[in-house]
């Protein structure tokens, strides 16, 4: 049933945009008489950089290891932010209560927040962080806000909401464009073909006017990408499913390996035709990638009955990353036929995210990956900038005398 938004809220996004339009001009700032030597140029901050928290939806304590993704999120030195909505609050504190499932020194990290939000994804509902200082403030978290489309005005709202209790800001683009579709070193970033202008938009409309035509030129204003790389023909509509930055310049692609391929004998008839598909992007995209980055192919499970498997869509919480493990998504489906290579696999993309210097945490993903995510698409990445901005730069602008 479609929900009209409270008016306080339409406030709220109609002032967070206009804010986030007079604010974010990449020019040299002057005040009064000062004159600044330089500025901050707004950067997005990629998921590797250190962070202060984590945040997840209530719902997620609900899936499959979903306690066991909070504790490991914990573990890692990051506070974790639970957003509940009034429909789940008392079940939340049902399982705060009755349950325990969490310890006293585990308790102190964990902040339950009352939000109205519907979907669990909030990878894809919830902004781009970025990097942005001002002078005479100490950096603080920012966000750039595209439209999620997926028939909730409360998912949409809902950063504006936390940004105001965190001291943040938010800028609101007109684009609709899921957050999973997003991936950066912090310097470049990587979006697919799936996003267009907000058809809901009250802007004036230019039918001469394409989004696609200017993907590069909107995300260097508005994120501070430096580059940005449109995917295209991918084999999934977002890129979090198949690429993921383990560090400024390793990227990890998935792969369905040789010794899968031999096996699609035993697939379904739509999967026989699906996968050498799927197979060909993924390597012709990893090819692409290797002209500017070091390309790691991690093994991927064969795509069968629907479920797009993938060992990328894991989350990276300081020096540590959660990975999806599988084991039977679906038994009513029948079977999978690489599940046999699973273990193998996992060993294969332990070593790849050991490689780069990250503790490694395999969580049981299957109910997850079945409604078409896993970690990464639950979860929401809030960065520590005075770990990522060095005391020495803490302002944006010094002064002249």
């Amino acid at each position: 049933m479609k929900k009209k938004l409270l008016l306080p809220a339409t406030c709220l996004l109609a002032i967070a945009a206009v804010l986030g339009y007079q604010n974010w001009a990449p020019q040299k700032i002057q005040i009064s008489s000062f004159k600044f030597e330089k500025t901050i140029q707004p950067r997005p901050l990629a998921e590797y950089e250190p962070m202060f928290g984590v945040a997840v939806s209530e719902q997620v304590l609900f899936r499959e290891s979903g306690i066991e993704l909070v504790r490991a999120m914990l573990a890692a030195k990051a506070k974790v932010y639970i957003f509940m909505t009034a429909g789940f609050k008392e079940q939340v504190e049902e399982l705060f209560t009755e349950k325990k499932p969490f310890k006293a020194d585990e308790l102190k990290s964990i902040t339950r927040v009352e939000l109205e939000h519907e979907s669990p994804w909030l990878r894809d509902f919830f902004p781009i962080p970025v990097l942005r200082a001002y002078p005479f403030i100490p950096p603080t978290p920012s966000f750039v806000d595209f439209v999620y489309r997926d028939g909730s005005s409360y998912d949409d709202a809902a950063i504006h909401q936390f940004a105001l209790a965190i001291n943040s800001s938010v800028e609101h683009l007109p684009i609709v464009m899921d957050g999973g579709n997003f991936m950066t070193n912090g310097e470049t970033c990587i979006v697919s073909e799936e996003m267009s202008d907000d058809p809901e938009s009250n802007r004036p409309k230019d039918p001469n006017f394409s989004i696609s035509d200017h993907v590069a030129d909107i995300f260097q204003l508005a994120l501070g990408c430096r580059k940005t790389r449109v995917v295209s023909q991918i084999p999934h509509p977002h890129v979090d499913m198949f690429l993921k930055f383990v560090n400024r310049n390793t990227i990890l692609v998935n792969e369905i390996q040789d010794r899968a391929m031999d096996l699609l004998d035993d697939a379904d008839p739509d999967s026989k035709v699906k996968i050498p598909k799927i197979k060909s992007e993924l390597d012709r995209i990893a090819k692409d990638l290797s002209k500017t980055f070091r390309v790691v192919r991690v093994p991927m499970p064969l795509p069968v009955y629907d479920i797009f498997f993938t060992y990328a869509n894991s989350v990276i919480v300081n020096d540590t990353v959660i990975i999806p493990s599988y084991k039977n998504p679906d038994p009513s489906r029948g079977t999978y036929p690489d599940q046999h290579f699973y273990a193998s696999y996992e060993e294969e993309v332990r070593k790849a995210y050991q490689e780069v210097g990250l503790k490694t945490v395999f969580l049981k993903a299957d109910d997850l990956i079945k409604d078409g995510g896993a970690f990464h698409c639950v979860t929401f990445h809030l960065p520590d900038l005075e770990a990522i901005v060095p005391e020495s730069s803490h302002l944006a602008a010094k002064p002249k005398p």
